[in-house]
């Protein structure tokens, strides 16, 4: 027997939508003449930007704006509160511990230490520092005038030139500094912006 259903009613999985249906013996399956008719959860991209033929826009809207009938099917998707907002997201498929719909990421970062390779930046002088100083004793010219018929006598302490001790070995610790601001590197590869939709049925 085939019925042409008018309604939608009842929760996923066993809800339904308008349509044509033959019953299997246990339940009413829906007939289609195509096999990628959306279902209840599909999500598409598209260039629309307002709901059309069941589907909704992802815009964070709260379930209670939306009719009764679809309402159900989201709540029945497990939304209790609002549709999610794909605003400036990308999709990515959920891991082990995640849940359907769960948002996260950013769309800049910021280096932190643990970013960077390991490496340790040091700079130093050379120690070559050690020199003398040359210096030349002048000398001295002194007379003695002795006391009575006796010549005077000439003392004279002759030029010296002389060297200092080699000393001075020293070093000098330098400071390198980054140059860097901490702005903050974008992740957006390059990209074309589209809406996306979820089917909720009609």
């Amino acid at each position: 027997m085939w019925v042409y259903n008018t309604a939608s009613a009842g929760t996923i999985p066993n809800n339904v939508t308008p349509g044509l249906y033959y019953n299997d013996g246990t339940k009413w399956v829906m007939m289609s003449v195509a096999n990628d008719l959306p279902k209840l959860g599909d999500i598409k991209s598209s260039i629309l930007t307002t709901d059309h033929d069941g589907w909704y826009t992802l815009n964070g809207r709260n379930i209670s704006t939306l009719p009764l009938s679809i309402q159900n099917n989201a709540t029945g998707l497990g939304f209790v509160s609002q549709l999610p907002n794909t605003s400036d997201r990308i999709l990515k498929g959920k891991n082990n511990v995640e849940l359907i719909a769960a948002t996260g990421g950013a769309s800049t970062y910021n280096l932190t230490q643990a970013n960077i390779p390991a490496y340790t930046m040091t700079g130093t002088t050379t120690s070559t520092g050690a020199h003398t100083h040359n210096y030349v004793n002048i000398g001295n010219t002194s007379w003695n005038h002795n006391a009575g018929t006796l010549p005077a006598t000439l003392f004279v302490t002759p030029l010296e030139s002389r060297t200092t001790q080699a000393a001075g070995d020293h070093s000098h610790t330098i400071t390198v500094s980054s140059g860097g601001s901490g702005t903050a590197i974008s992740q957006y590869p390059k990209h074309m912006s589209v809406q996306y939709f979820i089917y909720l049925g009609k």
